[in-house]
């Protein structure tokens, strides 16, 4: 199965384009207001103010070390800018308030780990307990999506790391958030695997939700939205 040249939306990238612009009609998710971080005496960036509307989905770009996943983290309130503000919107336009900013978001990373002595369907019902949401049949939905339907009772420790980067995926969307944000989401997979990530992401977009994606590929960047190039906010 080949993956689609345009499988994210119409590339509406303008070369050297940095920052994000709203689109026509569609309200702002995710906004950055001149922000900063910084790691002791080294800043990472600064004065990065961009938006991210509905319907979009935007790469993060720039060389290792540029603060990527940085970016990320703190667009997913895992880390505080060191200045300037992040604001999160609800579908409804309203503010999200801080304490409920992490729920408001689907984050994948390298590093995201799970109970190795558990099942993938444990880990990502005991994910949506601690959340407080209710049991139903999310989880198997999400597992199906991800292509893991068949071996969601295998224990997490037998994953091959293609697996357990589609598990990943599953445990950002399986709360449906209006914000997905994905660091370099195609890492260990394989040409299905692939495509599984960018049905996801083509979903959330046809349904007017966000995608953030920090990724290291020419290619997948050329098929978002618009991008940002973090290199050029350097400290």
């Amino acid at each position: 199965m080949q993956p689609s040249p345009r499988i994210f939306a119409p590339s509406r990238t303008c070369k050297g384009e940095t920052t994000l612009s709203r689109r026509s009609g569609l309200a702002a998710l995710l906004e950055f207001d001149d922000i900063g971080k910084s790691f002791g005496s080294r800043m990472v960036f600064r004065g990065l103010t961009a938006s991210l509307s509905g319907g979009e989905c935007v790469a993060v770009v720039g060389p290792n070390g540029s603060g990527k996943s940085t970016l990320l983290r703190v667009g997913a309130a895992l880390l505080r800018p060191t200045r300037g503000s992040v604001s999160l919107y609800s579908l409804a336009g309203s503010r999200v308030a801080a304490e409920q900013h992490s729920r408001s978001v689907g984050y994948l990373a390298p590093y995201v780990q799970f109970y190795r002595a558990l099942s993938a369907r444990e880990n990502l019902e005991l994910l949506r307990a601690l959340r407080g949401e209710r049991r139903g049949g999310v989880v198997d939905r999400v597992l199906s999506v991800v292509q893991l339907a068949d071996r969601c009772d295998d224990l997490v420790g037998n994953y091959s790391s293609g697996m357990l980067q589609r598990l990943r995926l599953a445990a950002a969307v399986i709360h449906d958030p209006p914000v997905l944000l994905l660091d370099e989401p195609y890492a260990n997979l394989d040409e299905q695997g692939g495509v599984i990530v960018s049905a996801v992401v083509k979903d959330r977009i046809e349904r007017g939700l966000s995608v953030l994606m920090a990724t290291n590929r020419d290619d997948v960047a050329r098929r978002c939205d618009r991008k940002i190039a973090v290199a050029e906010y350097a400290g």
